[in-house]
């Protein structure tokens, strides 16, 4: 979906999980483009289908490199316990994720 504006993206990426009845998972360069698409995805599922608003959510990456001697903010690992736990019980339709967050290993479910 390159080449779209950022909230046809985001209208796109609800359009196609919701055509195809399976989680989708969209790309992002940063947090702030990810929660972006988050939110017009979340409005577009949730006019498609009832109660269905908050089934499109973003994985923040961190704001620190792993060598780094420093914790990632609170905020950030809250999120992302969040959105991962969406993950796994099946309530997600639309994840948006920036690149350093994908590129991150996480646990086996």
């Amino acid at each position: 979906i390159s080449g779209l504006t950022r909230p046809a993206k985001g209208i796109a990426a609800a359009l196609i999980a919701h055509q195809l009845a399976r989680p989708v998972i969209v790309l992002t360069a940063d947090n702030e483009a990810a929660e972006g698409l988050a939110k017009t995805a979340a409005t577009v599922l949730d006019w498609l289908g009832p109660c269905a608003g908050n089934a499109a959510t973003s994985l923040a990456s961190f704001d620190c490199s792993s060598y780094e001697a420093r914790s990632p903010h609170p905020d950030i690992l809250q999120r992302r316990a969040v959105a991962l736990w969406r993950v796994a019980s099946g309530q997600i339709q639309v994840l948006c994720v920036p690149m350093p967050a994908a590129m991150k290993p996480t646990r086996q479910p």
